[in-house]
Parts: structure tokens; sequence; C-alpha cells
């Protein structure tokens, strides 16, 4: 059975073992150590999604954030990123803090598996006067390798580092179980860990598995034995499968995972995944290039399948019949590959290779790794017979043991740095995968978003060349031309985006957009209810509409539709400044209503706190409107003053021919408002 290192509580002078707290404590230290610098990361990728997403916005009842469409399948994780809300908004300092300490807590779980496993009567002849120390070394390099970047900077693969802790607590309660007065709550715990483990992602499906390995390797010695001895515990852990049954059973279909998924077949799939876990395995011993988005082809060749596939075919083999012969080397093999089987077998996912599946079959690599050095700096030690050797290999496995955990310590807190900016970590990935269309997409929209339109429209146009079928990337493309005034080439890369996928509620809003600026306004107005009839809660094409109607010389028409795009984003600053902006002008007394004019744009210049010229220039035309001149110059300079300072030259010299006007006691007139 499971026995601590000797001592365990005091030693022959009864002094008190603080060696737990110690290990503790430098766990700790080294998982801060890593990621300090993890709490300046943006929101990147699929992170962006929390920004929207209003199922996280209450954290009570637990069933809104937990059973919501995004996360009903993980329902932990949706639950956790409405604490997360609920503590810090969207700011990520609370995010990335409940994350880091998910990552602390599962090195400090996998110190206490491996501590104790170590003591187990298969291995503590060899191992466990040492045992101390080689958990210590096994949870610290794992705590700090740059691989576990993806599971815990990234914030939303706290899905992987989440079940990952719940997995290894699985694990060590089961263990703690074997031999404790508390025997029940140990088992008790386990089961409900187990259960945890299945809200937070489908990997931990593998978990009772390995909980009986566990227990047939290193415990009862037999498969027989140790289901007579827990059959009540394995039945336990075998129930926690209907919780993933039920979350899969009651998710809707996702064409981008699953048996549902149409990109690639199963058998294509698997065949792909060979090459990808040798590249985990190259990444575990030597992880110099780290890519979020690697955009990994599908194996569709012999040269590209059997190089891969031969050493890992052989090394599950080696893993099975090593297992059947009780070798901990055969445990920690099916393991590895049993962890890697939800993500990197069959089962096919629009994206081959993601660093984060790795987390926990990482700590199988770096176990494996750790125990056979530890062998061979054993045997080695006893081929030198010399006094003093025994220190000097000590020493010189100290020195090893310090460079590997500080040169991995390092690349972990120059990886973070990458997260610091969205726009950062794109510009890396096109950097090392130039031919990574949704790479490009992402970069060309985070550009877009920063008025950078000519760069992010070169980076659309790389996207629609290495991924010419993504109608996201079309459509993104489409609007960007269409912005720089290139309407006809916008509009077809917008129908070409159509042709792809008809019911795109975006690419139809943007194809009226540019039908606007061409002059087309029947067909745009066509286009834009169209969008909203896909969704009716398209604030955008509702105020798209508003403009073509309003450039129809129909301006009853148009604020029907501006009305509506208040209603669905009532805060919508550039919405507010051109509306206000037609009340105040009008030349339809149904439509002119200076005091409504007057709140919103007030409203407006508010909500962007005085910052922004578009709400500015409104609230100086709207006052020119009224007559009240000299406020409307004021008004005017200041946005004048700020397009000026954020080397906005066109808007600037516009607002200077109004302040002239408005000086002089001129209206004007309507004119358009940039959009914010």
């Amino acid at each position: 059975m499971i026995q601590a290192d000797s001592p365990t509580a005091s030693d022959t002078r009864g002094k008190p073992d603080l060696r737990p707290f110690a290990s503790a404590l430098l766990l700790a230290v080294a998982g801060i150590a890593a990621y300090a610098n993890s709490f300046q990361g943006a929101f990147v990728f699929d992170d962006r999604e929390i920004l929207t997403n209003s199922y996280i916005r209450q954290l009570w009842p637990p069933w809104v954030s937990a059973l919501s469409p995004t996360y009903r399948t993980r329902p932990l994780i949706g639950l956790s990123l409405a604490l997360n809300y609920a503590i810090s908004g969207t700011g990520v300092w609370s995010y990335h803090l409940f994350n880091l300490l998910v990552h602390i807590l599962a090195g400090l779980t996998l110190f206490g598996i491996v501590r104790h496993t170590l003591n187990t009567s298969l291995l503590r002849e060899r191992f466990g006067r040492h045992s101390f120390a080689i958990a210590l070394v096994v949870a610290v390099i794992w705590e700090v390798h740059p691989l576990n970047t993806q599971s815990v900077t990234y914030v939303i693969q706290r899905c992987e580092s989440l079940m990952g802790l719940f997995y290894l607590v699985t694990i060590y309660c089961f263990i703690r179980s074997l031999d404790s007065p508390r025997k029940r709550l140990w088992q008790g715990a386990t089961i409900a860990t187990c259960a945890a483990g299945m809200l937070s992602k489908q990997v931990m499906a593998t978990a009772p598995i390995v909980v009986f390995l566990y227990d047939v390797v290193f415990v009862a010695g037999s498969v027989q034995l140790a289901w007579q001895q827990r059959r009540r515990l394995y039945a336990g852990l075998a129930a926690t499968w209907i919780l993933t049954a039920a979350t899969i059973a009651f998710a809707a279909p996702d064409p981008t995972a699953g048996f549902s998924a149409t990109l690639l077949s199963p058998w294509a799939y698997f065949l792909s995944q060979f090459s990808v876990i040798v590249h985990y395995l190259r990444l575990a011993l030597w992880p110099d290039v780290l890519i979020i988005d690697y955009d990994w082809p599908a194996a569709r060749t012999a040269a590209s399948i059997l190089p891969f596939a031969i050493p890992l075919a052989v090394a599950g083999v080696a893993s099975v019949v090593a297992l059947a012969r009780r070798k901990p080397a055969g445990f920690l093999g099916v393991s590895f590959f049993l962890i890697l089987s939800v993500t990197s077998s069959f089962m096919p996912i629009a994206d081959l290779a993601f660093e984060h599946r790795m987390y926990l079959p990482l700590a199988v690599v770096i176990v494996f790794l750790v125990t056979a050095a530890y062998l061979l700096g054993m045997r080695a030690a006893k081929l030198v017979p010399v006094d003093g050797s025994a220190s000097a290999f000590r020493i010189l496995a100290l020195i090893l043991v310090t460079i590997a955990v500080a040169g991995l310590g390092f690349r972990t807190v120059r990886r973070n740095e990458d997260y610091r900016s969205d726009l950062t970590m794109w510009m890396e990935v096109v950097s090392q995968r130039p031919a990574n269309g949704r790479a490009h997409n992402n970069l060309g929209m985070l550009l877009a978003e920063r008025g950078l339109t000519e760069e992010a429209a070169d980076e659309f146009s790389l996207s629609c060349k290495y991924s010419p079928t993504v109608a996201e990337a079309q459509n993104n493309y489409g609007l960007a031309l269409s912005t720089l005034g290139n309407y006809d080439q916008g509009i077809a890369h917008l129908a070409e985006a159509l042709r792809l996928k008809p019911d795109y509620a975006d690419a139809h809003c943007n194809l009226g957009r540019a039908l606007i600026g061409k002059g087309s306004l029947d067909e745009a107005i066509a286009e834009l209810h169209r969008a909203i009839e896909l969704n009716p809660d398209y604030a955008e094409a509702y105020y798209y509409a508003g403009v073509a109607f309003e450039k129809q010389h129909n301006p009853s028409q148009a604020m029907v539709e501006f009305n509506a795009a208040l209603r669905l984003k009532p805060q919508w600053i550039g919405a507010l400044s051109h509306v206000s902006l037609l009340l105040a002008t009008s030349s339809d007394p149904l439509v002119r209503n200076a005091g409504e004019a007057m709140r919103l744009a007030e409203r407006a210049v508010d909500l962007s706190r005085g910052s922004h010229p578009a709400p500015l220039a409104a609230l100086g035309a709207v006052y020119a409107a009224v007559g009240r001149f000299p406020e409307a110059a004021q008004a005017a300079q200041k946005a004048m003053d700020i397009a000026s300072t954020s080397g906005n030259t066109a808007l600037a010299n516009q607002l200077e021919a109004r302040l002239r006007a408005y000086k002089q006691g001129h209206d004007v007139g309507p004119s358009e408002t940039p959009q914010d």
C-alpha cells in the first residue's frame, strides 16, 4: 500500500517536518514568478466573446451562466466567468488571477500525486528515499513550462486547466482514500471532483479509466482485485459519465467539433494527429516556437503520416505491453494516449493542433523524463565509487534542474508578453504561419478596429488568398474595400461571401452599406432588411437602413429605422450623433425636434466623456441650428482640437470651416458625422 516519506511528521528528535510547507511555498512562488506578467494579458481570440457575452453578466442564479448556449457543454466554465465578471467586469486581472490560482493548485496536487506514488510498495525501493525531491522537481518544471501558457494566460482555455485540476485532484483523492481512516470521505471527494471535471471539459471522461489503471498498477496489482476491492467507487466514477453525456446531448450540434463536423472525416483527422502529437512532444522537450493558431494541414500522403505514425505506434504498443506487466512506464504511456484520445484521435475538430491539449499529457511526459533521469543518475553514481561522488551527483543534479527551471520559466515570461496585445499576438502568428488565412483575417479585424483600414484590407486580401472559401474573410475584405471607396470590388467580395453563406446577416448588412456608398439605395435597403430578417436585433442594419432612407429624402422613415437602432443600442455614440443632426436640421416639420436633438447630442458627448470629435461636432451643429452660435463655436473648437491631436486632418479641416461660419453667426446646415 501507499506510505509517505520517512519521516512524515517529525524526525527522530521530534522536530516537525517542514518540507510540505516549504514545497508548497516554492511551488506558489514559482507559479507567481512565471505568470506575474500575464496579468496584463489582453482578451485574445475566443476570449473576446467575454466582452459581449450577456449570459455572464449576472452571477445569480448560477444556471443563467452555467447553462447558457455558449457554455452548456462546460457549465463550470460559464459560472467561473460570471464570477470574474462580478469581480472585475471586463477588467482582465481577475480572470488571470483565477487561471493562475487554478494552475498553482494543479501543481501542488501533481506534487502530492507523484510523492505518494513513488512511496508505493512497487516503487519505494527505487525512489522512496528521494521521493520528495523528485516530486518537487516534476511539479516545478511542469508549473513553469511554457507549453502550459496557452492553458493559463489564454483566459478561455481555463477549460483545460480547470478540468486538469479536477483530474489531478480526483487521482489524489483516490490515493488518499486508500489508507485514510476517513476512507468514504475521500472516496466521495474522488467522485465529486470527477463530476466537477466532467462539467468543465469532456477530456475528463478518461479520468475514471486512468484511476482504475492506477489502482491496478500501483495498488491492487490486478484488474480482478481492483474491481473486487473498490467496485462501488468505480461505479460512482462511471456514473459521472452521465454528466458528460448530458452536456453533449443538450448542446446544439457544432459544425467545428464532434462527429457532426464536416471539415474532415474521422479517419483523416486520426491520420493527421500523428504529426501533431510528435510536434507536441518536441515542444515538451524544446518549446522554442509557440503559436496560438497553427492552421495545421491535414495529412494526406504516406510521407506526412508514416514517419510520425510508426514511432507513436511502437510507443503505444510498448505502453500497452508494459501496462499488462504492471510496469509504471506502461501506466504513464497509456495515460498519455488516453488523455489525448478525446481531442487527438478519431473525433474531428476544426483545429488539428492546439497547445492547450498538452496540459495534462505534459505532466505525464515530465514525470517520465525526471524519473528516468533520476534512475540514470543513480546508476551512474554507482559506477563511480569514489568518495564524495554521491554529493557531486546531487550538486550536478541541482545545477541541471536549476538551469532547466530557469530556462523554461524565462521562456514562459517571454511568451506571456505575446498576450499583452491581441494585435501583437496575431502579428506573431502571421510571421510564423504566413499562409494562415484565419490569422490574417483576425489581424485585419484588429487593424480595422484601430482605424487602419488600408492595412486591414491588405490582411483581408491575404486571408481570402489562403482561405478563399471562408465567408467571413470575403465579408471583411468586401467591407474594407467599400470603406476605402472601392465599392465595385467590395460588392464583388460581399456577394462571394453570400454565395458561400447565403444566410450571413453581416454580409447582407455590409453589402447594404456598400450599395449606399455606390448610390444604389433601393438595393441597399433590400439587403439591410434581409439582414434584419435574419437577425431582428441587428442594430447596425437598422441604422444603415435609416441612412439609406435619409439619402432618399425620406426622413420620417429614416427616423423609424434610427429609433429601432437606438432601442437596441442606446449607447451607440455615432448613431446618437447622427440622429441628433437629423432631428435638428430636417426640413420635415414632423421630424424636426430641436429639444430631442439637443438631448441626444449631449448624451453622445457624455458617453464619450468629451474625448471624441463626432459627438462634439454634432452638438455644435445642433447649437447652430437653434441659433446658439457661441456655444456652437465652442463645441466645434473642442472637436477640431481633438481631431487635430488624433491626426484626423480631414475632419479637422471640415470643423475649421464650420468654426469660421459659427463665429460669423452662420449655420452651415446638415452634414455627415464621423462614425464612432
